[in-house]
């Protein structure tokens, strides 16, 4: 079985094997550099903490060192205690940070000069003891002899100890820094190395795709070309396998479809031309047939403007009167409340004379006692005798005006009575008038309702015509719009008819082989058919423009007497307007 090498799998490859070598490439500097980096963070972050140790203890040092200075400038007992346990903090903590640099030390270079460094810290520490020893006995002259001849020289060994610790950390940095420089160097000059080769691999491998590429696209391009010169029934044979010999092979069948297809298309067109034709000749005849349902419509349009326009006038008179009968309704409601309001008076006015009659009634009977009074002061006047002559003639007068009170009363009483009665006479028609009002009022509110529904039946009727109005005048646009594309079509049809020409003019232009005389007969035939299309195109105009006329004509001579005779239901509506008012 033979493996084809497409196109994509040679594209593939290049970009593996570019791809396998920025990779490759990258390990190797990903590797250095991470190796170079751990070292150096391996290197830097112990020396930094080694130096920092060593700092530390120097620093302790010299503070103990102080601390005997202290002792030396002051040599009482509480300072020499004091100083001497600060000494033996120092010193332990001291002892603690040298263990941990121990611990911490890499080379025996290192570890020899640790030695030495604690051999002259343990003669510090012993010449600082016989200082102490020598103030406490209290003799300062040895204790400043000691100091100058053993302590100054140990604690000089000291300092210069740590010197060198730390200048030798900063060497092995130096050293691991250069190192590192040379090791990254060879990774660059490898990774160059394998860069440059696989390029050599990835350029050759990319020539080779190029060249085969290109031969292949050229026998491509010269099929297309043959194709688009209108040379058919081309035979192309290809040996390779990839995606452009796929693609000729493609071209070739394509060739063979299009000579099919073209032979199809001639013959479609030939049968589109006669088809177009006939459309046209059915379109000419629908577009008159149009254009005088437009006129039609148009004259009912304006009908029912009219009859719209009538509708309203009825609607609103009849608004009107429902307006007339609402506020009639409210006089009516108005006049019952004050018949109330006079029934209601009268009442009262009963009310008060029952109670002056009562008020008279009591007048009468004190009218009455004061008589009774008057006569019996009258008896005992006249028993009195000539001294009682006097006090008898008051009495009389006194009996005269009770009687003269009493009989006053009595007419008072009588007037009143009569007073009443002719007020509940009153109260009682005033009663029948308010019973006459609430039925007036019960139906002239009747009557409101009545008028609000044929109101609203009138606004219903004018809302339902207006919609059978908008409806009609619809109607009129979508014919109008019709009557266009009936007019469009046809011209559409004629369009085709000349495109089917062209087709025919365009499909000529393919070459089946040395003998299609078949293109030439389509040719004369396309010709044919132009001719015959702008003739019938011609007579087309001619029908249409003297339909047009004809239906203005008709529009103008009929919409204008109905327009004239609009006004007569307009007047009607308004004597009906002038009764509802009456009423």
């Amino acid at each position: 079985m033979n493996m084809v090498l497409t196109i994509k799998k040679r594209l593939t490859l290049l970009i593996l094997v570019a791809a396998l070598v920025l990779l490759v490439v990258g390990m190797m500097g990903l590797n250095g550099s991470r190796m170079g980096a751990n070292a150096l963070d391996r290197i830097v972050g112990q020396n930094v903490e080694v130096t920092e140790l060593v700092n530390e203890i120097y620093v302790n040092e010299l503070m103990q060192r102080q601390s005997v200075l202290e002792a030396l400038s002051e040599p009482l007992p509480n300072v020499i205690n004091r100083t001497m346990d600060e000494v033996d903090e120092r010193e332990a903590d001291t002892s603690r940070l040298f263990e941990r640099y121990e611990g911490m030390v890499a080379t025996d270079e290192e570890r020899e000069m640790a030695q030495d460094w604690l051999a002259a810290r343990q003669e510090q520490a012993e010449a600082m003891e016989r200082v102490f020893d020598a103030l406490l006995d209290e003799n300062v002259d040895l204790a400043i002899m000691l100091t100058q001849n053993q302590l100054e020289p140990a604690s000089i060994m000291v300092q210069r100890g740590a010197r060198q610790l730390v200048e030798y950390q900063r060497n092995r940095v130096n050293e691991v820094s250069d190192e590192l420089g040379e090791q990254i160097g060879n990774l660059v000059l490898a990774a160059a190395v394998v860069l440059l080769i696989s390029l050599a691999v990835i350029a050759f491998l990319g020539w080779g795709t190029i060249r085969n590429i290109n031969s292949a696209l050229a026998k491509a391009s010269d099929v297309i070309s043959r194709i688009a010169d209108g040379q058919l029934n081309n035979r192309t044979t290809v040996k390779v396998r990839d995606e452009v010999g796929l693609m000729i092979e493609d071209l070739s069948r394509m060739d063979e479809k299009l000579a099919d297809i073209v032979t199809r298309v001639r013959e479609a067109a030939t049968s589109v031309d006669a088809a177009a034709q006939e459309i046209a000749s059915g379109t000419d005849d629908l577009a008159q047939r149009t254009q005088e349902q437009a006129s039609s419509i148009e004259e009912t349009a304006s009908s029912m403007e009219e009859m719209t326009s009538t509708v309203k006038n009825n609607a609103d008179n009849a608004q009107e009167a429902n307006q007339l009968a609402s506020g009639t309704r409210q006089d009516a409601e108005r006049g019952g409340e004050v018949v109330k309001r006079a029934v209601g008076a009268m009442r009262e006015i009963d009310e008060s004379s029952g109670k002056i009659v009562e008020i008279i009634s009591v007048i009468d009977e004190i009218a009455f006692q004061t008589n009774l009074l008057a006569l019996n002061a009258a008896v005992e006047a006249a028993r009195a005798g000539e001294q009682g002559r006097g006090f008898a003639v008051v009495a009389t007068e006194v009996r005269n005006l009770a009687q003269r009170s009493a009989k006053a009363a009595k007419e008072i009483k009588d007037l009143i009575n009569d007073s009443v009665d002719k007020i509940k006479n009153g109260s009682e028609l005033v009663e029948q008038s308010g019973q006459t009002l609430e039925g007036i009022v019960e139906n002239v509110r009747r009557v409101t309702e009545i008028v609000a529904e044929i109101a609203a039946a009138s606004n219903e009727q004018a809302s339902g015509i207006d919609q059978v109005n908008r409806a009609i005048m619809q109607m009129d646009e979508v014919t109008q719009q019709n009557a266009s594309l009936v007019e469009e079509t046809a011209a559409t049809s004629r369009s085709m008819q000349e495109q089917a020409g062209q087709l025919l003019d365009r499909v000529a232009f393919f070459s089946l082989g040395a003998d299609d005389q078949e293109g030439q007969i389509l040719a004369e035939r396309s010709h044919e058919a132009k001719r015959a299309t702008r003739e019938q195109e011609e007579r087309v105009k001619d029908q249409l423009q003297s339909a047009k006329q004809s239906s203005v004509g008709q529009d103008t001579g009929q919409s204008s007497p109905r327009r004239q005779e609009s006004g007569r239901p307009v007047q009607s509506s308004r004597s009906e307007d002038d009764l509802w008012e009456e009423f």
